[in-house]
């Protein structure tokens, strides 16, 4: 994650007079995969820079690379290029989807995006948490079945027979 956000300052600071160094033209090859939350901050840390969106758009897909950033680099160039908010955002990836929702507003109306982008990452977050304590609860539902098949057998078999046969052996 810190390489990314480093990319992303760097390429913010080269600006399109100054050539950036290799270093992160070799970074920028690789794609990382990153998840809505942290592609809500890393947007969000572009933005606090003073850079407009489609700028920090830009520049994010330009440091994640792959399919995220060829989508967030097609949508920096379809604003500047006067497309409409929902045309230009048309076709992206599920991981943009909450990202463009939350911007929209930024666009058309000039509301501050770090409040809302720093929300929607926290909410995500959250939503995340609370997947993985639900799948946790399912599995240790899941489990109670194969894991009784198997104890219930061995302690039958290893503790209450062999008290049962002492017992029986003594009476008769």
């Amino acid at each position: 994650m810190t390489i990314v956000v480093l990319a992303v300052a760097a390429s913010l600071l080269a600006g399109p007079a100054r050539r950036t160094p290799a270093r992160v033209h070799e970074r920028t090859t690789e794609t990382v995969s990153v998840g809505p939350a942290l592609l809500a901050d890393l947007v969000r840390i572009a933005l606090t820079g003073g850079v407009a969106l489609p700028e920090a758009l830009t520049a994010v897909g330009a440091a994640l690379g792959g399919e995220d950033g060829a989508d967030l680099a097609r949508v920096a160039t379809l604003l500047l290029r006067g497309a409409g908010w929902s045309a230009a955002w048309h076709g992206v990836g599920a991981a943009s989807t909450n990202l463009a929702d939350t911007l929209e507003p930024c666009w058309r109306r000039g509301v501050p995006p770090s409040g809302p982008l720093a929300e929607l990452a926290t909410r995500l977050r959250d939503e995340n948490i609370r997947r993985g304590q639900t799948a946790a609860a399912r599995l240790g539902v899941r489990l109670v079945l194969p894991l009784g098949l198997c104890f219930l057998p061995a302690f039958l078999a290893l503790g209450v027979f062999p008290v049962v046969l002492a017992v029986v052996e003594k009476l008769f």
